[in-house]
Order: C-alpha cells, then sequence, then structure tokens
C-alpha cells in the first residue's frame, strides 16, 4: 500500500497567496451552438490548505468488512447497487463481492490460458447486463465473463486498435464500446467508437495529444458524471496536462481544464479528477523511477468549485470517523462511477480509531458510531472498504 505525506505539494506554493482562475470561453456544437466553459487554474499565489470534510462530497460513508484480507496492489474499486469489484494487481485478479462483503467469485486469473490476462488495467462491471468486462495492459481484446464468473469467449469484443493502455465502456443494448486510448503517436486514436466485432463507427486522432513511447504514462478517466471525461499524465515528456471531455456524439475533443503550472517531467505529475460537484487537480511529486503508483512521495490536492469557481488546496479527511486522515495517493482513485470507495486494512483502522476516540471533543453520534465499528473490526479480520454516493447537488 502506499504512504504518503497528507500536505504534499502545498508548502511548496503556500507563500504565494490566492489562485486566480482565468475562465476561457470555447464554443462547441452540439446538435445547436452552446457555450462550454474551460478553466485554466493559476498557481502563482495560493493559500494554505484546508481541511475538506468527505461529508461536503458523498451523502454518506457506509462501512463494508469484507469476508477475506485482499492480497496485493489495491486497483480500480467499481461499485453498484448489489455488488462491490475490487481489481488487484502483483498478482493481477479482479475480486467480485456483495454490498454485504461476502466474496463471490474471482472474475478470471493470471495466466496465458483462456479467460486469463496479465497485468489488468481496466474493469467494467455491468450489473444491469450481468456482465463484467477486463482488459489487460496493451490489449488485443476485452475479455467477457458473467457474473458468476465463468468466461465467456464468444462474447470477448475485438477491439479495433491494439492500445498500450485504455479505458473503455461498453454498452451492452447498443452493442457498442467507446474506447479512450493512451496514444504513442499522432495517428493514432485519442478515442474512438466501435461495436462488439472491431468494425469502427468513428474515431478521433490523438494529434498533438500524442506522447512518445513510454508505459510510464498514465490516461485516466473517472466518469462521474455522463461526461466521458479523462487527462493524460506525462511522466518524463514535458507536455500540457489538461482535463478533457470525449464528445461522442459530434465526435469532439473539449478542453475542460488546466492547471497553469511549471511542468517537471520526472519530479511532479499532474492529474484530473471530476465529480458532480467539484473538480480536483492532483499533483504528485515522485522519486526516480519507472512507476507512478508506487514511486509517488507526495500527494496534494486542489479542489476547483465548480458553481464559485473558487479554488483551494484541501486535505480531505473522514470526518464521519472523527476526521482520520486518508492516504492521498490512494484517495485520488476511490472516486468513479458515482461512488467513492476507499480500501482500508483493518489493522491500521483499528489503530486511527483507537487514537481518534481519545478526543474529547468528538460528537455523541460519532463516538458512538466509531466505538462500534472498533467493537466489529476486533471481531472480524477482513479487509474494510468504505462506500458513499456522491453528492450531486
Amino acid at each position: 500500500r502506499d504512504s504518503s505525506t497528507s500536505r504534499g505539494l502545498g508548502d511548496v506554493y503556500k507563500r504565494q497567496g490566492l489562485l486566480f482562475l482565468h475562465v476561457f470561453i470555447l464554443s462547441c456544437t452540439s446538435g445547436k451552438d452552446s457555450i462550454t466553459k474551460f478553466i485554466s487554474v493559476d498557481i502563482q499565489n495560493i493559500k494554505e490548505e484546508v481541511e475538506l470534510p468527505i461529508s461536503e462530497l458523498t451523502d454518506s460513508l457506509e462501512i463494508i468488512q469484507l469476508d477475506s484480507i485482499l492480497k496485493g496492489f489495491i486497483g480500480m474499486r467499481i461499485i453498484t447497487d448489489h455488488y462491490i469489484g475490487i481489481m488487484l494487481s502483483d498478482p493481477s485478479n479482479f475480486l467480485l463481492f456483495n454490498r454485504q462483503g461476502k466474496f463471490i467469485t474471482s472474475i478470471g486469473n493470471e495466466g496465458y490460458g483462456p479467460g486469463e490476462y496479465q497485468a489488468l488495467y481496466h474493469a467494467q462491471l455491468d450489473e444491469k447486463a450481468q456482465r463484467v468486462y477486463l482488459a489487460p495492459y496493451t490489449a488485443k481484446q476485452i475479455l467477457t465473463y458473467d457474473l458468476k464468473g465463468r468466461f465467456l469467449p464468444k462474447e470477448c469484443i475485438k477491439l479495433s486498435y491494439l492500445s498500450p493502455k485504455n479505458y473503455f465502456y461498453v454498452d451492452h443494448d447498443k452493442k457498442r464500446v467507446t474506447v479512450i486510448n493512451l496514444p504513442f503517436s499522432k495517428e493514432e486514436p485519442i478515442a474512438w467508437v466501435q461495436d462488439f466485432k472491431g468494425n469502427i463507427y468513428q474515431k478521433i486522432a490523438a494529434k498533438h495529444l500524442a506522447l512518445r513511447p513510454d508505459y510510464s504514462n498514465e490516461i485516466s478517466t473517472f466518469r462521474n458524471t455522463e461526461a466521458i471525461d479523462f487527462s493524460i499524465s506525462a511522466f518524463f515528456q514535458k507536455q500540457q496536462d489538461t482535463l478533457y471531455y470525449y464528445d461522442s456524439k459530434n465526435n469532439k475533443i473539449i478542453p475542460k481544464l488546466t492547471l497553469n503550472a511549471p511542468r517537471q517531467p520526472g519530479k511532479i505529475i499532474y492529474s484530473y479528477l471530476e465529480l458532480p460537484l467539484d473538480y480536483f487537480i492532483i499533483l504528485s511529486t515522485i522519486q526516480m523511477g519507472n512507476n507512478p503508483y508506487t514511486d509517488i512521495s507526495n500527494t496534494s490536492f486542489v479542489q476547483v468549485n465548480k458553481k464559485t469557481q473558487q479554488s483551494q488546496y484541501v486535505k480531505i479527511v473522514n470526518d464521519y470517523l472523527g476526521g482520520i486522515d486518508f492516504v492521498p495517493s490512494t484517495l485520488f482513485n476511490s472516486f468513479r462511477n458515482g461512488y467513492f470507495a476507499y480500501p482500508q486494512d483493518a489493522m491500521t483502522l483499528r489503530e486511527q480509531l483507537t487514537e481518534a476516540l481519545e478526543n474529547p471533543d468528538l460528537l455523541p453520534e460519532v463516538r458512538t458510531r466509531m466505538s462500534k465499528l472498533l467493537r466489529q473490526l476486533k471481531e472480524k479480520d477482513g479487509d474494510v472498504m468504505m462506500i458513499g454516493k456522491l453528492k450531486t447537488e
């Protein structure tokens, strides 16, 4: 698991005062002319970071103890009404639980046989269609399984392009797939829409968004709104970082948000996260290496409120459980598909709760909640998943 300091880069910039927002208006076409706002956050002056309670981002926080201990690096978490999907690496695996934390099955396994994979990169859990879709790095196809873990070779989806890293969104009813791709040449598509047999409906060339071939670069998308959002993080290459939308209806790439700050390849990674009410810019200080996930030494968050367009450094804290800290580098990947899903090993959480309960200023209802959870954790050994539905208003 990652270990990071909570303040991140806030100390680097805190003497510089207030953030300035420059709002540019770009026009785009969506059936009829409309106006799309592009926000550039200028980090010349910035406040000292403030605490942001997780209750301001989620409607509630459900604490679910899984009936097993997760072994390996915890990557993507997918939450639906009745299921919890967890993608692990080293070894690579996708585990399916119900919403009460009971283990159901492992979806495929690491290997080279039918229905097996090496190094999973993206997953989609479609509860309505009763399907799980998986794709590894440099995927030739999307592997398809049912919710009992059975491999469905006849339903595997051939990808139109061999892509180094990609995120996909399968529309089971329309038999279409939208793919967001990490491009290694200007001619490669940054995004495309295809059918299940690999036939292209539309695509859009990467052009200036292409990076030189380097698997340490990342592409990210979180789909916390109806928009297909994505951003590209260059590891050793100097490149302007931006949050984009892929408008699949009109086959357009629309820039939405960027951070106006010095590019520092090999030292700082800038990533972007969209929530229903806010944007977040994540600044990750990295050590020299080739793995952006394990080489992160510090992580900090800049919150950009969509309504007020105000920006500030924030430290997100768990006020449902007495203000205990989250690990910032793990927190970034916890917001996806309209849910917050934060994994925690039970031993660490027990230690945090025990220490936090010493605070005499805890509200009675918070103290009661924490004490009850601490008693439950002592009786079980499985890891914990904290789950909350993201606020939309």
